[in-house]
């Protein structure tokens, strides 16, 4: 097959079934770079029809949309992604991939593309992983701040030929994506349990009301710039390991004590504190070992992203 050749090289890290030589092509032997039909900026609005998506968008939640009847028209009579498909960001953040999920959106053209992939030698979810793992800052050591149709389809991509392969890869890292997610939804959640907590406790418990120098006259002081503070107020008071909240208006942007100690404050007693102080400080501690294992899960992708892969 045209400009395709054996290499003699194999991924650092293999599934023991697997002997046979990977390949060598370019991307632009087997498929073709498509974009979508110029949308105008008079053409969008924020009514939510159609999502819009830019290359700041894309992946996350569109800020503009296009009418339902001019998408069903671009859809119909132009270049289209097809399910499964992968695109990616040309300009701004390039090389940001994702696989099109089918739903109705539309794309800003020439800055977001797909990779159009008829013959399907290397799979669409292999390709994605591919391409999520080409470093776009530095390509034929120059500095990528734009990425060009060309230089998609020169790319020299390495490849198991046997489909089996390809699948045992996509489905091991398609677990491991999967379980980023999941850790990243229970560190979430975990947050606004302790925030929905503190404020349900905070809110039922009894409190007595105290001013700041009640609390005593030993403060720490601390140097804050003017854009460290609000004029409308700011949430600062820790007892323990809590926090309640007060509102200051800030008189230009300094801060005294002075300007603190008649400030009266509402303080469960100390026993409800000291509950309460604990419990915040159990679940500050599972998120942290939430975070570990998210770090830990994001290095072992970064690891088979580089030993796998070729």
């Amino acid at each position: 097959m045209k400009n395709r050749k054996k290499i003699a090289n194999v991924p650092n890290l293999r599934f023991s079934n697997f002997t046979e030589e990977w390949e060598e092509t370019r991307l632009g032997d087997n498929c073709d770079i498509s974009m979508c039909k110029r949308i105008f900026a008079n053409e969008t609005h924020e009514i939510e029809e159609i999502p819009f998506y830019k290359i700041g968008t894309l992946g996350g939640k569109p800020d503009s949309f296009i009418r339902r009847e001019l998408f069903e028209e671009y859809k119909s009579k132009y270049n289209y992604p097809e399910i499964g498909e992968v695109m990616i960001t040309c300009s701004g953040t390039v090389g940001k991939c994702i696989v099109f999920n089918g739903e109705d959106s539309y794309y800003q053209d020439s800055n977001i593309v797909w990779i159009n992939n008829p013959k399907k030698e290397i799979s669409n979810e292999f390709l994605h992983y591919v391409l999520s793992n080409i470093n776009w800052g530095k390509l034929n050591s120059t500095t990528i701040t734009r990425i060009y149709s060309t230089d998609l389809k020169s790319l020299i991509l390495k490849y198991p030929q046997n489909h089996n392969e390809q699948n045992k890869l996509v489905t091991l890292l398609s677990f491991l994506d999967n379980r980023l997610s999941t850790q990243i939804q229970i560190i979430e959640e975990l947050k606004s349990l302790i925030k929905t907590t503190f404020k349900s406790f905070h809110n039922k418990v009894e409190k007595t009301e105290y001013k700041i120098s009640d609390l005593g006259n030993s403060f720490r002081t601390m140097n804050l710039s003017k854009e460290d503070l609000s004029t409308k107020g700011e949430k600062c008071i820790l007892y323990g390991e809590l926090f309640t909240t007060y509102d200051c208006v800030i008189d230009e942007v300094h801060l005294y004590y002075n300007d603190i100690k008649n400030i009266k404050i509402m303080l469960p007693n100390l026993e409800s504190q000291n509950f309460l102080a604990d419990l915040m400080r159990l679940l500050r501690d599972k998120i942290q070992n939430e975070q570990k294992l998210l770090s830990h899960y994001t290095e072992q992708k970064k690891y088979l992203l580089v030993n796998m892969f070729i």
